[in-house]
């Protein structure tokens, strides 16, 4: 009995030793998942925050194009308005030239039936001085 006593001893004392082993590895493994999920938490916080950032710069970067864009449209159009009311001027311009060259012909071809006249006139003075000679 005394050995069957002792083997009872023996194998309870086993399972003590095996229990706080396991006991330890649960604790070990308990503070191991905290961890774990701690670090999951801040992976999860940190590629939010990343996410944000990145959103924000994003946003950032759209409002920029987008002003710039709205900047061209507007210097384009006054550059058309520009250039459209420039050929508006350099056409009255051409009209006006256009005006003057007529103007002109019509004096000079005024000017050659003048001279035309003129060389006739003087002609037939000549002829009627001689005629008086």
């Amino acid at each position: 009995e005394q050995r069957r006593s002792g083997e009872v001893r023996d194998v309870l004392e086993q399972a003590s030793v095996e229990r706080r082993a396991l006991e330890e590895e649960c604790a070990r493994l308990s503070s191991t998942l905290s961890e774990t999920r701690i670090s999951v938490q801040q992976t999860q916080s940190d590629s939010l925050a990343r996410a944000e950032e990145a959103d924000q710069q994003h946003q950032a970067a759209l409002a920029e194009l987008q002003s710039k864009a709205e900047q061209n449209v507007a210097d384009t159009r006054e550059k058309l308005a520009r250039a459209v009311k420039k050929g508006k001027a350099l056409e009255k311009e051409r009209t006006e030239l256009a005006e003057r060259v007529r103007a002109l012909e019509a004096a000079k071809e005024a000017a050659g039936l003048n001279a035309a006249t003129a060389a006739e006139e003087e002609s037939e003075h000549a002829a009627a001085v001689r005629d008086l000679q």
